[in-house]
């Protein structure tokens, strides 16, 4: 099966930057307007919304029309595009979006057992009967969005399930079913996927457990088979219920993951067991069994730049095959910035802040909490030419900054690039009348998590034609050093440096689709001491003298 590689409305694809509501937004009219008035302050494209099968269901066989024609021509009124969340068998490893119905009859609609007997308030991912029952729903779905929406590409895409597993004191499910899939030999091509990638946190198992060719699932795995065994059952019953809403409606599928590993890291107690977790092998066993999902999702809440590096490494490490999208990060202060690695340097087709109300107030202004989303969300996408026209070549350049951090230094060809987060400590204040007075304390590294970081992208056209986009940040450039060992004499001074950076143009401005509009030329006192960077100059254009590289 080919997946979807991106998000598109009507064919026309869609860098996917906003935010997801609370739980319960989309439940009442005026909820869901607050969450789409929030995204559209923010300056987002997109909002995700739960549909949950208690609502849509909620007499088995009676599908209520009426919250997902709402909820999509509501989306539409504001022009926005709109993320379906199916909130059904699974919500956060618990059953608590199922109709009562099948919450009420246990015997038809098994649930997780524990070792004692007792039931987990969890469907058990290994009958058939729960399977089948969320797939027709689904189903019904998708064939309700097509016939509302198919027309108009409102929704883009549709989460199956929520941060599915089993989020009870156990690894697997102990009742029957469950067993007796524990017991069952593990499939071929799941050893063999453990067999040709050993250095994966699968084969890693595989090989501690002794590297056995067949077996059941602890004698194939070892301690991690409970959870392995979950997650493949989990995997496939998700699968099969994608299958069911394609063919309905082929729209892009994903399912997010809840990626934190808590105190203890143990399945079950701090994280769903089966959910596709990257560090146990569980996101290698989810991408070999499923066949209908378009994107296995992190849900990222990390503040750490080398832990966030390191999380979505994990999901976008194949980039062809599997995008990566990011339905849930923080709003805190941290992730605006982090927005910037995970669309620059992962690829990432888009990204959204939970609880996106919380930035806005009731008016719908911008609350100082937003206000460093709102400026990354208008850069990233006043740069989206750019970036479908650099990602992957090599002329595209991240930069985020880490606290304590002020100073970063690439190569760009045959220029030598400074790049400075804040104001330079040993010049004026170089800058127009409307930024000026407001940096006086830019020269500060930011030390803390509270305070915005700088961000900023470079785009490369040719030798010496940049594009730059950034908040807090300020470029130089310098031809790069001559392979005599000297040094050039316009580096031994700051003053100097900056007024003898040989530039033909700088200006900024906008795209119009994929023409740029000069709304500013910046020379004399403006164009001295580095290029600087705030969210509202938009683009900016440089053009480098060829003749100053000689």
């Amino acid at each position: 099966m080919t997946r979807h590689r991106e998000f598109t409305a009507l064919g026309r694809p869609i860098l996917s930057i906003g935010g997801q509501a609370r739980n319960s937004s989309a439940f009442t009219p005026d909820d869901a307007e607050y969450a789409c008035r929030a995204v559209d302050a923010l300056g987002g494209n997109t909002v995700a919304m739960p549909v949950s099968w208690e609502l849509f269901e909620p007499r088995e066989g009676e599908f209520d029309p009426s919250p997902v024609r709402d909820l999509i021509e509501r989306v539409r009124r504001w022009g926005l595009h709109l993320v379906i969340l199916w909130f059904a068998s699974w919500k956060n490893g618990t059953m608590e979006y199922a109709p009562a119905w099948v919450k009420e009859d246990p015997a038809r609609f098994p649930r997780v057992e524990l070792p004692d007997g007792g039931r987990a308030f969890v469907l058990s991912q290994h009958s058939a009967t729960n399977r089948d029952a969320d797939a027709r729903a689904f189903a019904a779905l998708l064939g309700l969005v097509r016939d509302l929406d198919a027309e108009h590409g409102t929704v883009i895409a549709v989460q199956v399930e929520n941060e599915p597993g089993i989020f009870a004191p156990v690894r697997r499910d102990f009742g029957p079913d469950g067993t007796r899939d524990f017991t069952s030999p593990v499939p071929e091509r799941l050893i063999e996927r453990a067999r040709t990638f050993p250095e994966s946190p699968l084969g890693a198992a595989w090989t501690a457990a002794g590297s056995a060719l067949q077996g059941n699932w602890p004698e194939v795995f070892g301690g991690y088979g409970a959870e392995a065994c979950s997650a493949w059952h989990l995997a496939n019953y998700i699968d099969t219920v994608a299958a069911a809403g394609k063919e309905a409606y082929d729209l892009p599928l994903t399912v997010n993951t809840w990626v934190g590993m808590g105190t203890w890291g143990v399945a079950g107690l701090d994280y769903p067991s089966g959910g596709a977790v990257p560090t146990t092998g569980s996101l290698d066993i989810w991408r070999t069994a499923v066949e209908h999902i378009d994107m296995i999702c992190p849900d990222m809440y990390e503040p750490n730049l080398d832990a966030y590096r390191d999380k979505l490494a994990a999901f976008g490490d194949d980039p062809g095959r599997w995008p990566l999208f990011i339905p849930e990060t923080g709003n805190a202060n941290p992730n605006a910035a982090l927005m910037f690695h995970a669309v620059g340097e992962r690829g990432a087709i888009g990204q959204h802040v939970f609880a996106i109300e919380d930035l806005v107030d009731e008016d719908g202004g911008v609350r100082p909490a937003g206000e460093p989303f709102a400026r990354s969300f208008g850069m990233i996408r006043d740069v989206e030419p750019l970036i479908r026209r650099h990602r992957g070549t090599g002329a595209m350049h991240t930069l985020v900054q880490t606290p304590g951090t002020r100073v970063e230094r690439l190569s760009l060809g045959p220029w030598r690039c400074v790049v400075i987060f804040g104001q330079p400590d040993f010049a004026w204040n170089a800058m127009d009348f409307r930024h000026g007075r407001e940096v006086a304390e830019e020269a500060e590294a930011r030390t803390d998590l509270g305070q915005e970081w700088g961000r900023a992208f470079i785009f490369q056209e040719g030798e010496d034609e940049f594009w730059f986009i950034g908040h807090r940040a300020r470029v130089q450039l310098q031809a790069e050093l001559s392979d005599d060992g000297s040094v050039p004499y316009a580096l031994l001074s700051g003053e100097h440096q900056t007024a003898q950076t040989p530039t033909l143009c700088i200006e900024e401005g906008h795209f119009e689709a994929e023409r740029f509009v000069r709304d500013r030329l910046r020379t004399g006192d403006e164009a001295r001491h580095g290029i600087w960077l705030l969210a509202d100059c938009r683009v900016v254009h440089v053009v480098m003298s060829s003749a100053g590289r000689r």
